[in-house]
């Protein structure tokens, strides 16, 4: 009778401790997210002090770019969690912010790939929504801000598109 105790409290020991090892190795590997390094890049003022315009890097390591974020906070605010980004774009060459004047925020960048982009930032944090900020996107060069090689996904496309409209 012992014998069979003993028995069974090893198999029962064995399940549990293979259950914990399974729940561990599940949440720690299998469902965590890639590990993510953010960055503060660049963090300027607006000329009134009211907010800061901040430029993030998210690097996601060597499967993907790394992204450029742009967002618009309160003077001296931190915390980017739970805040949208203004702009995202990667393939990114020489970004840099500036305030054109109050209110109106350009991002300018010899090249980028973006893939979000929105004009305006208010937020019921500053003046109840009442302060607006206007962004605009300022590439610096006239003809290509899309990189070359980025262009270059394109032709196979452009040369398929062409063979079948005739």
């Amino acid at each position: 009778m012992r014998k069979n105790i003993r028995k069974y409290g090893l198999f029962i020991l064995i399940i549990i401790l293979g259950y914990f090892t399974y729940s561990y190795i599940k949440k720690k590997i299998i469902l965590s997210p890639t590990e993510v390094e953010l960055s503060e890049v660049i963090r300027l003022s607006s000329p009134d002090m009211v907010v800061d315009a901040i430029v993030w890097t998210r690097d996601v390591g060597a499967t993907a770019s790394t992204s450029y974020e742009v967002y618009i906070l309160p003077k001296g605010s931190k915390e980017i969690k739970n805040q949208e980004p203004l702009f995202i774009a990667d393939h990114v060459e020489k970004i840099n912010i500036s305030w054109r004047e109050q209110g109106c925020l350009e991002i300018h960048y010899t090249k980028a790939r973006i893939f979000k982009f929105t004009n305006f930032w208010e937020s019921k944090d500053v003046l109840d929504y009442l302060y607006v900020v206007e962004l605009r996107l300022s590439p610096s060069l006239d003809l290509w801000s899309l990189s070359e090689d980025d262009r270059k996904n394109v032709e196979p496309y452009l040369s398929i598109k062409r063979k079948y409209s005739k």
